[in-house]
């Protein structure tokens, strides 16, 4: 079970390119929360998991071409709320914590 529409390299390139746009305590969290992508399913499909706080998440919805949100609940993402680029993402969980 991996995600159909992105692999790991063309994910960690778009992780990259992303990055360059987060600064400050968006950076913080980040820093603080990311962890090696891992995968889990949002009930439908394969998500790679790219950071979490607790049991809040940021993936990537390959589908969509979008990061987004969640929460981690029985080894699922439950709670998807789709956020377009990392920075809004991160944003969200910090400052929504369950989304």
């Amino acid at each position: 079970m991996v995600p159909l529409y992105v692999t790991r390299d063309e994910l960690d390139n778009r992780i990259v390119e992303e990055l360059r746009d987060v600064a400050g305590p968006l950076r913080e969290w980040w820093e603080s929360n990311r962890t090696e992508p891992f995968i889990l399913s949002d009930g439908t499909e394969p998500r790679f998991v790219l950071a979490r706080d607790g049991t809040a998440c940021v993936h990537f919805d390959d589908n969509e071409d979008e990061f987004a949100t969640g929460v981690i609940h029985n080894d699922q993402i439950a709670h998807v709320g789709l956020c377009g680029e990392l920075r809004s993402a991160i944003y969200n969980v910090m400052h929504n914590r369950l989304i």
